[in-house]
């Protein structure tokens, strides 16, 4: 394991000198699980497995997207409170059909777009209140918004 330059071992909790301190206590890239910003979907699948925490959050500034560490694979962050819940597939790899888990628990609506913001026409097949198949007459990327 490599020293961390600049580092100072530690052995108990850390904590500002007091409650006036302006520096930061620690950088968001040596949190175990929590909230971290990175520039790249790279930067997010780079986290070490021990540094990754059920629930754990990243926003990666590339996609403009929150991701959420979930059973072991990184998936779109659905967040908010009050209102109906949605959900927002992203589909990195071309393919004329997409299977998607929306894990809203209902019969959903969806519209879908490809990269360029236009709307794409498909059948929807709901498999139950959580899954849902999309398949369309060609492959391509974009996403489906889920209400």
């Amino acid at each position: 394991m490599a020293k961390i330059p600049g580092t100072v071992t530690l052995s108990g909790i850390i904590a500002p000198s007091d409650d006036q301190d302006e520096y930061a206590v620690t950088e968001d890239i040596w949190n175990k699980g929590g909230h971290r910003s990175v520039d790249t979907l790279a930067d997010r699948d780079a986290i070490p497995t021990l540094r990754k925490k059920e629930g754990m959050t990243v926003y990666v500034g590339d996609t403009q997207i929150t991701y959420q560490w979930v059973s072991g694979a990184w998936v779109d962050f659905v967040g908010g409170s009050g209102g109906d819940k949605t959900y927002i597939h992203t589909q990195g790899t071309a393919s004329a059909t997409w299977t998607v888990t929306h894990g809203l628990g209902k019969r959903t609506s969806v519209t879908v777009v490809d990269t360029g913001s236009n709307t794409v026409e498909g059948d929807v097949l709901h498999v139950d209140n959580d899954n849902v198949v999309l398949t369309f007459s060609a492959p391509f990327t974009g996403q489906a918004f889920f209400n």
